[in-house]
């Protein structure tokens, strides 16, 4: 399943809007919506299994993905799939945002490759006032050993954050999110090492 969904997203006509630190960032027209989805490619300096044990722990997630202010686990069931709830702290005049997901990892080739998708799912979890919950959600990440020493990390998706934001600063904020959010992660990773 999750092998078919990341082919789905690799196809189609990629435009690079991003070359910064090592970090590719592409994005492309999805389609029947005036949103894009992005397509990030970078090498971080670590072992894949110390990069898959940061990016699976999610209380960790505010510190950074780009703009989440809380985390809130709803269902963990075991090491392939867990349910939780986020939340985006986004500027005035706009309004916070908030999202449930379903995340599915599979391992392949000894632990190798480590592949995981998260997609919204509808769950009963209470919406706090003045909070969109986002409509649309998803993101495809696969690590890759380089060597020992070294990960590739390749991720695809997008994110429909409802509400009346206009298309363009969605997809302005689309590219600004994942680049700053891979630049955090290596920040973090690289100082672990030291």
């Amino acid at each position: 399943m999750v092998l078919s969904s990341a082919t789905s997203l690799g196809q189609g006509d990629w435009k690079m809007k991003r070359n910064k630190k090592g970090i590719i960032i592409y994005v492309r027209e999805l389609a029947g919506s005036p949103l894009k989805e992005y397509k990030a490619r970078a090498e971080i300096a670590c072992p894949i299994q110390e990069v898959f044990e940061f990016l699976s722990d999610l209380e960790q997630h505010p510190e950074w993905v780009f703009r989440c202010s809380g985390l809130t686990i709803i269902e963990n069931q075991g090491e392939h799939s867990i349910k939780y709830h986020t939340s985006y702290d986004i500027p005035w005049p706009m309004q916070d945002r908030d999202l449930t997901v379903e995340a599915r990892i599979t391992h392949h080739a000894g632990d190798k490759k480590i592949e995981s998708l998260t997609q919204h799912v509808s769950l009963d979890y209470p919406i706090e006032e003045g909070v969109i919950r986002m409509p649309g959600y998803r993101e495809w990440v696969l690590l890759e050993e380089i060597d020992s020493l070294n990960t590739l990390f390749l991720a695809e998706g997008y994110a429909d954050p409802g509400g009346t934001v206009p298309p363009w600063l969605v997809n302005m904020f689309l590219v600004d999110g994942i680049f700053n959010s891979v630049v955090k992660t290596r920040e973090i990773l690289v100082g672990h090492e030291k």
